[in-house]
């Protein structure tokens, strides 16, 4: 069966589901693959790093929460929008110019944890609905913010005619980079919204190893499958017991890690290159969050 990681360049005009859609087309209803996910929505009009997961690999989903995103995102001054991107209808417009000293001296509000409220044209549910389900059928949609994190947000370049800004922006999952723009507008009382985004990379994987769809082969998509430990971006110990015992989820003590003290914190059991298991310590307990076995 097939397992691993396949980093696909997502081109736009494509949802992420458009692209596992045509990832399946290729290998057939004949392939190898049991199941298969991806590892974070890119919106259609999005382009760059987007992570097809096959197999064991779709039981890291909950892993990529902890993985960092690097975008590169331009951002329109001069109107907001309903779906806070240039996809959507203009609902303000402003005739204010700001000026590249003004974006860089809000930049640092958008640094390290803050609250962010996501767009109300989101997969966010509210009650049970779709917030962009609400939002379509012209529902008002109240979103709660929550805390994400900017690790580092800067600006590369700003063309002044255009009213376009270049951002290179460094994050947490979850955060949404059309807020980033909307509230950016805001602060500078001038409007603004996402005109274009590029994930350039996801966790350790870069724009530069990915495939595009047109290029992937049945025959030798297995040869492209990245392993699962490319995903999880925990520090590593090494298990020098048997594989059953981590198989069998017999409980673990520090000693068998070979260590007398350990930080709370998740952590990757290997055995060589292999994964064995994902476990979490915290205070005196060693808990198994997944087993790959």
């Amino acid at each position: 069966m097939l397992d691993g990681i396949l980093p696909v360049y997502k081109e736009e005009g494509l949802s992420s589901y458009d692209v596992i859609r045509k990832i399946k087309s290729i290998l057939g209803k004949q392939s190898k693959y049991k199941k298969i996910g991806h590892g974070g929505t890119l919106d259609p009009m999005a382009t760059g790093v987007l992570l097809i997961l096959f197999g064991e690999a779709t039981k890291c989903f909950q892993f990529l929460l902890d993985n960092g995103k690097e975008y590169i995102a331009w951002v329109k001054f001069g109107a907001f929008t309903t779906t806070d991107d240039r996809t959507g209808e203009i609902v303000e417009e402003y005739s204010k110019v700001v000026s590249r000293e003004e974006i860089e001296g809000v930049l640092s509000k958008f640094s390290g944890k803050i609250l962010q409220t996501p767009p109300s044209f989101s997969a966010v549910r509210v009650e049970g609905v779709r917030s962009y389900e609400m939002a379509r059928k012209g529902k008002s949609v109240e979103l709660k913010p929550r805390e994400i994190e900017i690790h580092k947000i800067e600006l590369m370049d700003f063309d002044e005619e255009k009213k376009l800004a270049k951002l290179y922006i460094s994050c947490s999952s979850g955060t949404y980079i059309r807020s980033i723009a909307r509230d950016i507008g805001r602060e500078l009382k001038a409007g603004g919204y996402l005109e274009a985004l590029i994930r350039t990379k996801d966790g350790g994987i870069k724009l530069e190893d990915c495939h595009k769809i047109e290029e992937i082969e049945s025959s030798k998509i297995e040869q492209l499958l990245l392993p699962v430990e490319s995903l999880i971006n925990y520090p590593s110990i090494e298990w020098n017991g048997s594989e059953d015992f981590i198989k069998n989820g017999k409980k673990l003590y520090l000693s068998m890690l070979g260590k007398d003290f350990l930080n709370d914190g998740k952590y990757v059991l290997t055995k060589g290159k292999k994964v064995l298991a994902v476990i979490k310590k915290d205070g005196r307990g060693i808990n198994y969050l997944r087993v790959f076995l």
